[in-house]
């Protein structure tokens, strides 16, 4: 189940056979930037299964949409390499809440 630990870190315990998403964005007054790592289940996790990228984002955005833009990022490549089921991990917690529902 999804709760809320440390602060605004939201996540969840994966489930047998589940790949796990982090996302994670930052912005600055010109431009932002996200990050994105997919880890396979663990009993088929090998270092060089795991997905891990870092993009600039050139353009002017605040804090929630480089977040929103990591999990895109993140659910898009989920979907490219075939992942079906997914445990996603963030740290802010609208993006989290809004994506689960709980949120408007």
């Amino acid at each position: 189940m999804p709760g809320d630990v440390d602060g605004e870190v939201c996540c969840s315990r994966p489930l047998m056979g589940e790949w796990t998403l982090y996302f994670d964005g930052s912005a600055t007054v010109t431009r932002g930037g996200v990050g994105v790592v997919l880890l396979p289940p663990e009993a088929e996790r090998a270092y060089e299964e795991v997905v891990s990228m870092a993009f600039k984002l050139d353009f002017q955005c605040t804090n929630n949409q480089t977040e929103y833009e990591a999990l895109i990022l993140g659910l898009n490549t989920a979907k490219i390499i075939g992942v079906t089921e997914l445990c996603i991990i963030g740290d802010f917690n609208l993006v989290v809440k809004q994506t689960n529902g709980e949120f408007a």
